[in-house]
């Protein structure tokens, strides 16, 4: 029967079918993130889910953080990487990972790493030279 079969696999994976379906759209989703560059709407359409409130609601519920924080965790590593092997300005790299004002994502960096990102780029910039 249908309840035996969900049974079985609540044994064999020790969570509902529910929530494991949930945990790989938040996955898959995690993924699109890191490797695209998709509006929530996207991700959330091609993740499954029908609109973007309940997407945004699951993902904080599995997650245990929001997912505007995992968007900006994102960009932020992508933006330690540029700035670690680019010649990009601090206001090109701001855009190019999505921050549309560069004082802002310096204050965020700063936040996340305790470094500005001006001085990476100069430890950066010393080792290289």
């Amino acid at each position: 029967s249908h309840a035996h079969l969900l049974r079985l696999f609540k044994e064999a994976y020790g969570v509902t079918l529910i929530k494991y379906i949930t945990n790989k759209r938040i996955e898959l989703a995690c993924e699109l993130l890191r490797t695209t560059d998709l509006s929530v709407s996207s991700v959330a359409y091609s993740c499954g889910f029908s609109d973007e409130i309940h997407f945004m609601k699951t993902f904080k519920k599995e997650m245990g953080f929001g997912f505007n924080r995992y968007l900006n965790l994102i960009r932020l590593q992508n933006a330690e990487t540029l700035l670690k092997t680019t010649d990009k300005t601090i206001s090109q790299i701001a855009e190019e990972c999505g921050f549309e004002d560069s004082n802002y994502f310096s204050k965020k960096f700063k936040e996340a790493y305790g470094i500005s990102p001006k001085k990476v780029q100069k430890k950066e910039n010393s080792k290289s030279s």
